[in-house]
């Protein structure tokens, strides 16, 4: 399914195998859309026990932005799934150097 979320982030939400839903997003992800995507995400989290995020073809991604994608871990964590994010390398940079890919799984 895809959706737009505010002007700038669009997102296809898809189950690619059995238990396996991936997110793909493209264009911006930052506070126009930050508060739009967990709520987004959480409602499709029921059809599996893996989460993949492929955030290779955002444009822009801010802290708020990683927010974001800090939130949607926090979900999968309450109902035990697992996630990984699909990232350019300045996007690894980024949750490097805000130790988010302590938390979530950055390729």
């Amino acid at each position: 399914m895809r959706y737009q979320l505010g002007d700038e982030l669009t997102v296809d939400v898809d189950a690619i195998a059995p238990g396996h839903l991936e997110v793909l997003l493209w264009g911006v992800l930052d506070l126009s859309s930050q508060q739009l995507l967990p709520p987004l995400v959480a409602e499709h989290l029921g059809l599996g026990t893996r989460l993949t995020v492929d955030a290779r073809a955002l444009r822009f991604v801010d802290p708020v932005g990683l927010r974001a994608l800090l939130a949607i871990w926090d979900r999968c964590g309450q109902d035990r799934i697992t996630m990984e994010v699909l990232a350019t390398p300045t996007l690894r940079r980024l949750a490097s150097v805000t130790w988010l890919d302590r938390l979530i799984t950055f390729r």
